[in-house]
């Protein structure tokens, strides 16, 4: 029980206390039967059992686990094992706290990932539509959108630049015309 740090009763299979670690030698023979625990009924009918509940010896809220130890009066001999749950909450809290962190550090990649995702995506969209913007104002620079990450954006953006090379060479003969039409006219 000192080595692991809780509370060990060894009891046979009528229910009698034979040992405890938190109680001294001479006073075992005056422990209550212990076959009537709940977890020592789970333990001789399913090979072990646990329960959270209060030890009126100790006077506090116990986590107890009993298993039996095959062998030993034909598999009726227990071994309890008991612990306060004061105790087994505080071994919670370090678990806790390192799962809050993980799952905190998992949404803050997870975030970063999407952000980043979304920016390479939405780079080539973005280019797109400042060439749009530039063919809608007159202007016909020769710009090919870069950066395009799926088949679908490529033709995408190879449309536009087809789009923009059409409409430079329509308006290109559409002052030509209007050039023409001027010199007939004077």
């Amino acid at each position: 029980g000192q080595q692991l740090g809780v509370r060990v009763t060894l009891i046979d299979a009528q229910g009698h206390v034979l040992g405890d670690s938190a109680v001294p030698v001479d006073e075992i023979q005056n422990m209550h039967n212990h076959a009537d625990r709940p977890e020592v009924q789970t333990a001789w009918q399913k090979g072990q059992g646990k329960r959270g509940r209060y030890s009126e010896t100790l006077g506090t809220d116990m986590l107890y686990v009993a298993a039996t130890l095959p062998g030993l009066l034909d598999g009726r001999m227990i071994l309890r094992l008991a612990m306060p749950l004061r105790a087994v909450g505080e071994m919670k809290k370090p678990i806790s706290r390192a799962i809050w962190m993980a799952s905190a550090f998992g949404l803050v990649l997870a975030l970063l990932l999407a952000y980043g995702s979304s920016r390479y995506v939405s780079r080539p969209i973005v280019d797109m539509t400042r060439v749009a913007r530039d063919v809608a104002s007159g202007i016909y620079t020769p710009r090919h959108p870069e950066g395009a990450t799926s088949l679908e954006l490529q033709d995408l953006a190879s449309a536009l630049d087809e789009m923009r090379r059409q409409i430079q060479g329509r308006i290109g003969q559409i002052t030509l015309e209007k050039s023409r039409l001027e010199a007939v006219l004077a």
